[in-house]
């Protein structure tokens, strides 16, 4: 969604498709052609998802993964946690020789919420785990973020940090909240800092967008460079999808074929728009 501005399917990935996700257009091959150095950053298994398969066809010049950290310094499940994968992240950073399009998965806030650190709950529930689990990964991003402002490189870099999906915690009482997600633009590339986005977007909004920031042609099908898109997003999980607009949402249940959750009545063009939305997103999968 975020690399390929490609929605997400109920029942089902792109990624599960090796022979569908290599027709992707992806933002490593532009930048790759426009003369970018690329890589990709993960302390775990790239295998997982196939998302090496993604990967390999996205022609990144490097790949690093768990094999290139220290077993000391993994967790029990996933891998390197991410304070030794944002060292290694930074030194490439700090030893590039052309301009350069990084990209790093982090993955110390997923599930078991393991910790190389005193977690800063008592992790007596699990969300407190998740509580704690997050505020290591905030911390090492801070961190992160402090060392490279210090950097010759941070003057003509934009950083870009944005969830890959949503969080089943804490617990809230509305179904939406669950798929919530934070995106930060900072870097000294940036014209304008300090500006508050209020609309409402998307994973697949982050490759338009940059391609429109870039002056480049826009080779994504999906998603629409945020600053000239009317505010909506689509959302999916296993039985349906969700369409949040302006102030409004609503989620619909393929099951029961019916609303299921919402704030207000959702006019006859937002259920259209949301339907629209699905259904073209599962016939270009089947072309693909």
């Amino acid at each position: 969604a975020i690399l390929s501005a490609y929605p997400a399917l109920p029942k089902t990935s792109v990624l599960h498709s090796p022979t569908k996700s290599a027709h992707l257009p992806k933002l490593s091959q532009l930048f790759t052609q426009q003369g970018y150095e690329t890589a990709f950053f993960y302390g775990g298994e790239l295998e997982f998802a196939n998302i090496k398969s993604y990967l390999s066809h996205s022609r990144y010049d490097r790949l690093i993964d768990k094999n290139s950290f220290n077993k000391k310094d993994f967790n029990s499940k996933w891998g390197a946690h991410d304070g030794p994968v944002a060292d290694v992240f930074l030194k490439n950073i700090a030893a590039a020789k052309k301009p350069f399009f990084y990209n790093w998965l982090t993955l110390s806030s997923h599930e078991p919420y393991e910790l190389p650190v005193p977690p800063l709950y008592q992790n007596r529930s699990m969300e407190e785990k998740f509580f704690s689990s997050h505020h290591y990964t905030d911390s090492i991003i801070g961190h992160f973020i402090d060392r490279f402002k210090t950097s010759p490189q941070w003057a003509n870099t934009v950083v870009i940090i944005i969830a890959d999906h949503g969080h089943p915690l804490p617990k809230s009482p509305q179904r939406l909240d669950d798929y919530k997600i934070p995106m930060l633009w900072l870097g000294g590339a940036l014209t304008q800092k300090g500006m508050v986005w209020e609309g409402v977007c998307a994973q697949p909004d982050v490759a338009p967008t940059l391609c429109r920031q870039l002056g480049w042609s826009n080779p994504f099908l999906f998603g629409a460079p945020i600053s000239e898109k009317q505010p909506w997003a689509f959302f999916t999980y296993n039985h349906g999808f969700g369409w949040v607009q302006d102030s409004t949402y609503y989620l619909w249940d393929h099951n029961g074929k019916n609303v299921y959750e919402k704030n207000v009545a959702p006019s006859a063009d937002a259920l259209k728009n949301g339907q629209a939305m699905q259904q073209t997103a599962y016939q270009n999968f089947l072309d693909l």
